[in-house]
């Protein structure tokens, strides 16, 4: 960072945030303020700009969320009340459907294809039990950023999910041949050709159909606009 008398200014001395203008300014201990080096590197924020929750900061494309919280356990020990650094640090995930879940026989593939649909929809959910305490863990939702110019900026809370399978050459009961004589088992890899791109078809043909309907939105949007695809 430049500090306002054209030195260095460092958020290792801030004691505070604020949004002046557009610009992303920090407080430093010495009475100062700072700047960023690169003023596009400031994306937006969340809150009031002269108090704001959080801090948005880009970088290679990927989003650097400075939350600002000074009543949370870590950020009443900081001058400038900083909480936590939330780092996006994957912009594509793999989602294996073979051998790292073992998902072998028909009862696995439709499981399996259950929760791909929770991932797209962003409604899967699951509790988890940890040192003795129960809780549900969720997709994460996107978030909205005030930009720089005061337009709303946002970052998806998800990563774009790639599709892996093997195993292409096994066969699976799912799918039998009309021919009774034959009761043949098509093999996996027919069975996923024919399911994702399916599926990829109306996911693509869903969003382009729930892009321009206005009051529905998040999961409400995407499960009408499948079915009106559908």
């Amino acid at each position: 960072m430049v500090g306002s008398d054209g030195g260095h200014a460092s958020h290792t001395d801030a004691t505070g945030y604020r949004v002046i203008d557009g610009t992303f300014t920090v407080a430093q201990a010495d009475g100062s303020t700072g700047v960023l080096t690169d003023p596009a590197t400031f994306a937006g924020y969340t809150g009031e700009p002269d108090a704001p929750s959080s801090i948005l900061l880009m970088h290679h494309g990927l989003g650097i969320e400075i939350v600002i919280d000074p009543a949370h356990a870590i950020g009443s020990t900081d001058p400038a009340g900083v909480a936590d650094v939330v780092l996006e640090s994957a912009v594509t995930s793999i989602m294996d459907f073979e051998d790292s879940i073992a998902a072998v026989d028909s009862a696995d593939k439709a499981l399996a294809y259950h929760n791909w649909l929770g991932l797209i929809t962003g409604t899967l959910t699951e509790q988890v039990t940890k040192n003795g305490q129960t809780f549900t863990r969720r997709l994460a939702d996107d978030r909205s950023f005030t930009a720089p110019d005061g337009s709303t900026t946002v970052r998806r809370g998800r990563a774009l999910m790639l599709v892996r399978n093997v195993g292409h050459l096994m066969t699976t009961p799912a799918v039998l041949d009309r021919q009774a004589a034959l009761a043949a088992a098509y093999q996996t890899g027919y069975r996923i050709a024919m399911i994702w791109s399916g599926a990829g078809a109306l996911w693509i043909a869903a969003r382009a159909e729930t892009a321009g309907i206005a009051g529905v939105a998040g999961v409400a949007t995407y499960q009408h606009g499948a079915r009106q695809t559908a």
